[in-house]
């Protein structure tokens, strides 16, 4: 026995009489804006306007205003309950004419702890709102029916029904002349059998007793009750009806804040193990909310419009009616609507792949056991290992000598050796902190293989970092030593043992007569002042240098604190040069190294006197600007490497470093900046100036090239190249690099490609994540060209869309987007005439590396990153994962600056 009839056979067994009313049109539903029901009002029948049979038709996503409005009709009387804060709750009639569930009102007992319609739904369970919580960020079918709001608020309705026969002696039963009944908001079509769906579930939302498409419709029903004709529903509705917060949803939500209730629809069918069809029927009956079997182009073009309006996109190389048309084409419509079956003869291809690009789960690989990947870690690694175990083993020589060269002395105690083994500390990392930056020198050393082999240049930079930081904790530790040291001297000891200390018995020139000199004295002294000085140096210069928050963004503050260092490095030659217990060797460690460096800095100062290169275009792209310079004579450099860059015109001082995006073979010199610290955003403005004014652009001058880790591509046979953002610019230059290659090899008459000998790349994949869509232009000419020439697939390009999520609102995206692809072979998204797609939402790098390994076996594979530094651990911690001894082995190698 259904539920209608229950309710009827209650309803007559109570004495109740069911008085027949009319149906009530969908367009008659009246929301409330800050409760969770809605007020479907019943007119008078003598009253009412003819709006047909009020079928499931016009119901469906009708209009939320009223187009017949009612008679005003009394009040009702306050119920018996109302003083102490109980509602009105509602029991149920069954209309067998009408799709919606009419009532009449009664009080509810105060025995009665069910939920009141009018006060908003019950609180959730501590044990519903952490299992709602685990899904709340999935956009699918189960995250929105395992709303609590859903499943309550219909199980209380359902009980309401069954207290009709109770409720018939209450003087608050049907009012003459009104019909006004408040039922929550699912309740606009097929109400019973939406109830009884919803209740069925469980509290995670699960239930075998319905199939997954079932729940799907009743959430179509569901959201037919709040949303607009258009299929949009205001923020503040859509989060109160689902109890999760709109900001989680803000990949379906216009700029106006509104959701598009379509586009959730749509994933949560794409979610769903269904077949092809089912999933275009559903989308079909999406598109066409008056049911009436067909599709136009302008809903189409509607649809698609909404689709890049909420994702924030520009549809690059088409239009949304060439796509519409092209859609129509396709099906071979004669007239100017589509059909279901012509819809699923365009889509059908396409509807199984759409969402599962995103959503296919990374390929099972065998577990590598420990010793696995320390070995694999140490092949990776080992350059860099034994440079490491060099280093420490010199420290903690010099540590030693020195602290074996005094005894304890009777007055200080061990503090005077801990003091003298750092300085000697700090005194040998002074020539390891200055070498590795000079560039120059690096550049002519790494021409050799043989030098190649054996010093990892690419962590000159990590070297700098880890030379410093010791300095930084020997000489901290040297200071704290001698302030104790200090204190035992004039507050611990006694004349005695000051007698015996080693300041006496060595004849320092301030103990006189075997006593300690008065403390005034003693703070006015070379090494104490000089001391002094260098601490103040070390507060200021570290944290700015060390830091990034303080780093990051301002170059001048991070220039100037490290050029603190040269004057800190002349304190410290003279630091030493009373020479109270020894004779100063500070000098000896200090100034060659920093000789070297000043040779190295003149010859870049020197080039602000030689001849500027001329800018001969500038483009302004999405916060980056692109410089196309004239390429000097004699400025010869390889794919992946950077040079410096001064503009007199901002600052004559500052030398920044820009990796070239530009091949060798080009007959100019290109880098593209990014626009985040202060002199690139003064070159921002600069280039703003001259487009507005037409006026020419600034000189500059080079200072270059300096090798990257990148130019080492060619070492390896399989390639994995990542770029952040911008950090795509080294690995632009490699393409290009390819480009002229593989135009130098190609074949005059059938174009085909042969590889040279030199060219030892088998595979080369690229993958881009970047989050601005207008980026995706800025190599299009290379992109395009590799996919023209590149018959034997030997690079594979991937590019990612950060700024949407591969699950949210991307699943129509992706159909339409496959289907141009097929027809015209341009991606719209990026614009680019690529064989792969443009991702939505960031890499599955789980996936890439299995692949890779699956793929390559037993190869050295090489990955090189430029980007940011989130991304650059990620990757680090994926190379060692996935490498093993006996297998593939992934050789990280990252690019950066700072």
């Amino acid at each position: 026995m259904n539920h209608d009839h229950q309710n009827r056979m209650q309803m007559e067994t109570a004495g109740i009489r069911q008085p027949h009313r009319p149906p009530v049109p969908a367009d008659e539903l009246k929301i409330t804006l800050g409760q969770n029901f809605v007020d479907i009002t019943t007119p008078p029948s003598s009253n009412l306007c003819n709006k047909g049979t009020g079928s499931r038709t016009s119901s469906r996503k009708g209009s939320m205003r009223d187009k017949c409005a009612p008679t005003s009709q009394a009040p009702l009387p306050p119920p018996p309950s109302a003083a102490n804060g109980r509602g009105v709750t509602s029991s149920f009639y069954s209309m067998e004419s009408s799709n919606f569930m009419d009532t009449s009102q009664f009080t509810n007992m105060e025995s009665t702890s069910s939920f009141f319609i009018g006060r908003g739904p019950p609180k959730m369970s501590s044990n519903c709102k952490s299992s709602y919580r685990k899904q709340r960020h999935r956009s699918g079918v189960q995250s929105i029916l395992g709303a609590t709001m859903v499943r309550q608020s219909l199980a209380h309705t359902y009980n309401m029904s069954s207290m009709v026969s109770s409720m018939s002696g209450s003087r608050y039963g049907p009012q003459p002349g009104t019909d006004v009944m408040s039922v929550p908001v699912l309740g606009d079509c097929n109400f019973d059998q939406k109830y009884s769906i919803a209740m069925s579930m469980d509290e995670s939302g699960n239930n075998p007793a319905y199939t997954p498409l079932e729940k799907l419709h009743a959430l179509r029903d569901v959201m037919t009750g709040i949303t607009s004709k258009s299929g949009y529903i205001e923020r503040a509705t859509f989060s109160q009806a689902f109890e999760v917060s709109g900001d989680e949803f803000d990949g379906y939500a216009l700029d106006n804040g509104a959701i598009d209730g379509n586009a959730i629809l749509i994933d949560a069918v794409m979610e769903l193990e269904v077949g092809a069809e089912e999933k275009l029927r559903f989308i079909f009956e999406t598109l066409d909310p008056d049911n009436t079997g067909y599709v136009t182009e302008d809903q189409i073009v509607q649809l698609l419009e909404s689709n890049f309006s909420t994702a924030r996109l520009d549809m690059v190389g088409t239009d949304f009616k060439t796509v519409a048309h092209l859609m129509f084409c396709k099906a071979q419509v004669k007239g100017e609507s589509m059909t279901f079956e012509q819809f699923c003869g365009v889509f059908a291809p396409f509807i199984n792949n759409s969402y599962n690009l995103q959503q296919s789960e990374p390929m099972n690989t065998t577990p590598v056991h420990s010793k696995s990947k320390l070995s694999a870690y140490y092949s990776a690694n080992k350059l860099r290992i034994w440079w490491l175990v060099v280093y420490f083993v010199l420290n903690n020589i010099a540590f030693w000598l020195k602290w074996f060269a005094y005894e304890v002395d009777p007055a200080i105690g061990w503090g005077l050796r801990i003091a003298r083994a750092n300085a000697q500390v700090v005194m040998i990392n002074c020539a390891f902190v200055l070498l590795p930056m000079c560039r120059s020198i690096a550049q002519v050393m790494k021409r050799s293989r043989f030098l190649w082999r054996y010093i990892p240049f690419d962590d000159s930079i990590a070297f700098h970092k880890i030379a410093g930081c010791v300095l930084l904790i020997s000489g901290l530790i040297h200071t704290v030593a001698h302030i104790i040291n200090e204190i035992y001297l004039y507050l611990v000891a006694t004349p005695e043992e000051v007698r015996r200390s080693i300041f006496v018995t060595r004849q320092v020139s301030s103990f006189i007569n075997g006593e300690r000199p008065p403390f005034i004295i003693m703070i006015q002294s070379l090494p104490v002042w000089t001391g002094f000085i260098l601490f103040m140096i070390t507060c200021v210069s570290f944290p700015l240098a060390a830091i990034p928050k303080l780093r990051q963004g301002n170059f001048n503050r991070f220039w100037y604190s490290h050029m603190l260092f040269g004057f800190f490095l002349v304190v410290l030659a003279f630091h030493g040069a009373a020479s109270w217990l020894a004779r100063s060797s500070s000098y000896i460690w200090i100034t060659p190294p920093f000789l070297i460096y000043l040779v190295e800095r003149r010859f870049r100062y020197t080039k602000l006197f030689a001849t500027p290169v001329r800018i001969m275009e500038a483009m302004e792209l999405d916060g980056t600007v692109a410089l196309f310079m004239e390429k000097p004579r004699r400025f010869v450099y390889r794919p992946g490497m950077y040079m410096f860059i001064n503009c007199p015109l901002i600052s004559l001082h500052e030398w920044h470093p820009f990796t070239i995006s530009s091949a060798p073979k080009d007959n100019y010199v290109s880098v593209h900046i990014r626009a985040c610290g202060d002199w690139t955003q003064a070159l921002a403005r600069v280039i703003s100036n001259c487009h507005e004014r037409k006026v020419l652009y600034p000189d500059v001058y080079l200072d270059g090239p300096v090798g990257a880790p990148t130019q080492d591509y060619h070492r390896y046979k399989t390639v994995i190249c990542v770029g952040g953002g911008i950090g795509v610019t080294p690995f632009a230059s490699i393409l290009k690099d390819v480009v002229h290659l593989w135009e130098d090899n190609r074949c005059p008459n059938c174009s085909h490609v042969r590889h040279p000998g030199s060219f030892k790349i088998q595979k080369l994949y690229f993958h881009w994540v970047t989050r601005g869509q207008e980026s995706l232009s800025w190599f299009e000419d290379t992109m395009n060209q590799i996919s023209e020439m590149d018959r034997d697939n030997v690079i594979e390009t991937h590019q990612y869309l950060s700024t949407l999520k591969g699950s949210e609102n991307t699943s129509q995206l992706k159909m339409f987007q496959a289907f141009v692809h097929e027809q015209t072979g341009k991606d719209f998204v990026s614009g680019l005439n690529t064989k792969q797609l443009t991702h939505f939402g960031r890499p599955d790098w789980d996936k890439v590396f299995s692949e890779a390994k699956a793929n390559h076996p037993r190869e050295e594979v090489g990955v090189f990153y430029c980007g940011p530094h989130a991304l650059e651990e990620i990757l680090d911690k994926m190379c060692k994962r996935y490498s093993s001894s006996n297998g593939t082995i992934f050789d990280f190698h990252s690019e950066k600056f700072s």
